[in-house]
């Protein structure tokens, strides 16, 4: 039963993290153009300084003792989920699937515990 708990549960947490990120008495969070979450994954476009960033990921991973975020600076391209994404003309362009170098591709057994496919 947990296990079907454990997205919900996840979902939740962050959501409740994220509120604590960009509560209004502080102004830590204003540099964030904008925040995508999937899961645990964020693409955020920060529009401060690095040393601002730094200040930032500071505050973030002080909000709670097991949570510890990290950053990859992209500039104009990075690699998000499975997506190589650019921003050139103020928009953002979709290049490619991106795979890691350690990607196997191997499948999700059908006994485990996963949303089934879509037809």
């Amino acid at each position: 039963m947990l296990e079907r708990l454990s997205s919900l549960i996840a979902e939740i947490f962050m959501d409740s993290f994220e509120e604590k990120i960009f509560n209004p008495k502080y102004s830590i969070g204003k540099n964030v153009e904008y925040w995508y979450r999937y899961a645990d994954d964020v693409l955020c476009l920060w529009k401060g300084t690095e040393a601002e960033l730094t200040d930032f990921l500071a505050f973030i991973n002080s909000l709670h003792p097991t949570i510890q975020l990290t950053v990859e600076v992209g500039g104009y391209r990075i690699n998000f989920l499975d997506l190589t994404i650019d921003i050139s003309n103020f928009r953002h362009e979709f290049q490619k699937v991106y795979r890691k170098p350690t990607y196997t591709d191997a499948l999700i057994d059908s006994t485990s515990f996963h949303p089934p496919p879509c037809s």
